[in-house]
């Protein structure tokens, strides 16, 4: 029987090879000598943590070398001087910075936007409305006329150093500036998706991340997501200043329902955790657990603690001689003749005696002086009270 091998004619060789080597060139070249994107989350708040963390994404993508960095913006913004942190960031470095409105780019939010080198905005989002106020506990007031001035002047600024029209960036500050067509005196400027892309502060409208690599020739590029943790998991739950709950309060709260529970649903068990609740409002009140992870963790902790340690002791002192009688008196049978250990010396005409029975303590009495560690025998009962007489020998 003939067998036969195939073998490949040079011509589909070197189709092959050819085929191989414009794979691996095109891999390269899509790849841009390896240089990454590098893409970040700028929402909720902004303050002094999310300026840190973003100054790490920043250092970090300058350091791999990064051919663009995109933030992601939807805020209605924060502290000043954080927003100003951020934008003497996105100023000074060398990286190509993208700035993609999704949703909202408010007040501090307009300022970071305005700092990089190429906005885009989702359809239906806003950018604007940069006028900073001063934030009491009750309410909002207008800032200083020093404060409004400077700030109008950092918007110009930072907008003509990315290429952005000036004029409106101060107009989202000054109410007093007026621009023919685009907002009367007395109005501060907020545009719209199609607005900012009709006045040049936007360059296009963008329904997600892929559209913005394929406009700005990023595709085929490895993305490095740094979403910040802090903005992006913990700040949108974290309470802000005009919120009245106090976690301590709360916790405090807590821990004195869990113990009127106890009384309810007797058990020795509610009551300790009640306790933990109380030990997490402390620990919160003196700032040792500032996140609600440490508090549960505390909570916890303390609660199984005390409800390992103390929960069998506390059963037999106070409640032993209940735990399986509802009424003795109807009970005597069980308990005549039965012999118990003294654990405190039994005096006549004294009721400070105390016998263990069925592994609980007992207060007991007796016509006759028994000392501790002698055997006796339950003659009687009275009430919760144990009528004990010396055992017999023999």
């Amino acid at each position: 029987m003939k067998t036969f091998r195939l073998i490949p004619s040079t011509s589909t060789v070197i189709l092959i090879s050819l085929t191989l080597i414009l794979w691996v060139y095109h891999g390269h070249a899509a790849n841009d000598g390896g240089q990454p994107i590098y893409y970040t989350l700028l929402k909720g708040t902004i303050n002094d943590k999310l300026a840190d963390d973003f100054d790490g994404v920043l250092k970090e993508a300058e350091k791999a070398g990064a051919k663009a960095l995109i933030l992601e913006i939807d805020t209605f913004g924060g502290r000043l001087d954080a927003a100003v942190r951020i934008k003497d960031l996105l100023v000074d470095t060398g990286l190509i910075t993208i700035a993609y409105v999704n949703k909202k780019a408010i007040s501090a939010g307009a300022l970071v936007s305005l700092a990089t080198k190429h906005i885009v905005m989702a359809p239906g989002s806003t950018i604007g409305a940069a006028t900073p106020v001063k934030l009491t506990h009750w309410e909002e007031k207008p800032a200083s006329e020093k404060v409004i001035s400077y700030f109008s002047k950092e918007m110009k600024t930072t907008a003509e150093v990315g290429s952005h029209p000036g004029n409106i960036a101060a107009a989202m500050v000054d109410p007093d500036l007026q621009i023919a067509g685009v907002v009367e005196k007395g109005k501060l400027l907020t545009l719209t998706t199609k607005e900012a892309i009709g006045l040049e502060v936007a360059e296009h409208e963008v329904n997600n991340l892929e559209e913005i690599y394929q406009k700005y020739q990023l595709e085929g590029l490895l993305v490095e997501n740094r979403p910040i943790p802090w903005t992006e998991k913990v700040a949108e739950l974290m309470p802000d200043q005009k919120t009245i709950f106090d976690p301590t309060l709360l916790w405090f709260l807590l821990g004195l329902a869990l113990i009127f529970l106890e009384f309810a649903v007797p058990g020795v068990i509610l009551v300790f955790f009640g306790i933990g609740a109380w030990a997490a409002a402390v620990t919160t009140y003196l700032g040792l657990t500032a996140s609600f992870q440490y508090q549960l963790v505390t909570f916890a902790l303390v609660s199984i603690a005390l409800l390992v340690v103390l929960r069998k002791w506390i059963k037999g002192r106070f409640y032993g001689h209940v735990a399986n009688v509802q009424d003795l008196s109807k009970n005597i049978d069980e308990f005549t003749g039965q012999s118990v250990v003294v654990l405190q010396d039994i005096i006549p005409d004294k009721r400070d005696g105390a016998v263990e029975f069925k592994g609980a303590r007992w207060r007991a009495v007796s016509d006759e002086h028994i000392k501790n560690g002698e055997i006796a025998i339950i003659t009687g009962v009275d009430g919760i009270i144990l009528k004990v007489g010396k055992k017999q020998e023999g």
